[in-house]
């Protein structure tokens, strides 16, 4: 909606948002079942945009996320000012986007593997220049460690257990017809040499899994064949002390009148971790091994702005996603019960979706 205007630059303020609520059943791997009614998603964004004249405009978003009766806990923050001769500067505090979501996976209508298969995402502060040459768009970004968002906290700080990686990121992006294309490089700093997945007293203090990154590299794209839509993408993350993980994904979907039917399947791979500590019982190489998983769902579209969907996954804890785990936890569960390694576990939720 159209806040107001003023003379030959105008601001233009809106309210969007979206709200998803269903039941979503999960069988954990290690057996153990929940189920149960609420909600999905609860966003608000809060948006302004101003003609700044000269082919310039600057626009603030203001996002509130997770809303429930008891409150508001997070939410996408962002500025952006674009020109149309130099490019465009963004700066945004942002939950990273699903690392095949849209492209990879295209479009499906499917649960995605983040946290469950793949690498959990995080959110973290970043500035972003974006300029078109030819059909391409080329990025090149900074971010700041998601354990110090805010002003003045993410670039560096005292030692600490806890590390704090900064990157920085070159990617190109292509989309002309029905292709779409990206190629993305991300450089990881503060690294902790040594070996991975160990224990070692520090200052009294136990020092747990510190395997830190070194770089990622993505590559993803998505081709429309009208018909369907079809998509595939790689990814290899490197870390210290020679851990790799490598993910893939295919994804398919199909339009069908309102019905959109899609399903994505995936691996992840992890080598490299060694058992270097004489700990009884830790065994960094059970880390090591090739999780799959796959996810199958169909999208109802009511309207342009509702849909109801029903979808449904089925994998195997990658390695990394342990190892993610047990960082949390300060220690080495993999293979026993409670995480239940290599086992499958999955996951059914309908949800009923509206966007304003």
């Amino acid at each position: 909606m159209v806040a107001g205007t003023a003379g030959a630059a105008f601001a233009q303020a809106s309210l969007t948002g979206n709200v998803t609520y269903g039941y979503t059943q999960t069988t954990s791997a290690a057996g153990s079942l929940a189920s149960g009614l609420g909600v999905d998603t609860a966003e608000l964004y809060l948006g302004s945009k101003e003609d700044l004249g000269g082919g310039s405009t600057v626009e603030a978003k203001l996002g509130l996320a997770d809303t429930t009766r008891a409150g508001v806990t997070g939410g996408d923050l962002s500025l952006v000012y674009t020109n149309m001769s130099v490019g465009q500067i963004s700066m945004e505090t942002e939950k990273g986007s699903d690392y095949f979501a849209g492209i990879a996976s295209a479009g499906a209508p499917v649960i995605n593997m983040d946290g469950k298969h793949h690498e959990t995402r995080s959110s973290s502060d970043s500035i972003a220049y974006t300029v078109p040459v030819g059909p391409v768009y080329l990025r090149f970004s900074h971010g700041e460690s998601s354990s110090g968002i805010g002003l003045g906290r993410g670039g560096a700080g005292s030692a600490s257990n806890t590390v704090k990686q900064r990157n920085n990121t070159v990617s190109a992006y292509y989309a002309s017809g029905p292709l779409q294309a990206l190629l993305a490089f991300r450089s990881y700093d503060n690294r902790i040499e040594g070996d991975p997945l160990s224990l070692a007293a520090v200052g009294g203090v136990s020092d747990y899994l510190q395997a830190t990154k070194n770089s990622i590299i993505n590559a993803q794209a998505s081709y429309d064949l009208g018909v369907a839509k079809v998509g595939a993408g790689f990814q290899e993350s490197t870390g210290t002390n020679g851990i790799t993980v490598r993910d893939a994904l295919m994804g398919v979907s199909v339009p069908a009148g309102a019905f959109t039917f899609g399903a994505t399947y995936s691996t992840s791979d992890l080598q490299g971790a060694r058992d270097t500590h004489a700990l009884v019982g830790w065994k960094a190489s059970q880390y090591n091994g090739r999780a799959t998983g796959y996810s199958l769902g169909v999208q109802y579209a009511m309207s342009k702005r509702t849909s109801l969907a029903l979808k449904t996954a089925n994998w195997t804890h990658s390695g990394y996603s342990q190892y993610e785990a047990d960082a949390a936890l300060g220690t080495n569960t993999a293979g026993a019960a409670g995480r239940g390694y290599d086992k499958t576990a999955n996951e059914t939720t309908l949800l009923l979706s509206h966007s304003f």
